[in-house]
């Protein structure tokens, strides 16, 4: 797998999201779903004080380095509900 490359999810969470209540902690999942995939999920609250300080640029480059890596072994899902964020990533590992 490439180096570091979760590391942007995680970071996200931590950033953007709300990681100071109990009720609601950042969510972070590895699972290996057969020998060579990878299920990865991170989830956390949504912090409205951070939602319009954002630049939008952490994801596309995300998304344009899986390309670069992954080309059709990966899928992103990204689901934003106004509350909660949450990213699913699948990679198929191995050429």
């Amino acid at each position: 797998m490439a180096t570091l490359l979760l590391i942007p999810f995680v970071e996200n969470a931590l950033k953007h999201g709300v990681v100071n209540q109990v009720a609601h902690p950042v969510r972070i999942g590895l699972h290996l779903l057969a020998p060579n995939q990878l299920a990865f999920n991170v989830e956390n609250r949504i912090s409205q004080h951070q939602k319009d300080a954002t630049t939008g640029v952490g994801l596309p480059n995300i998304r344009r380095r899986l390309a670069l890596l992954y080309p059709g072994r990966h899928t992103l899902h990204v689901h934003d509900n106004g509350l909660t964020y949450r990213t699913e990533l699948t990679l198929l590992l191995g050429a």
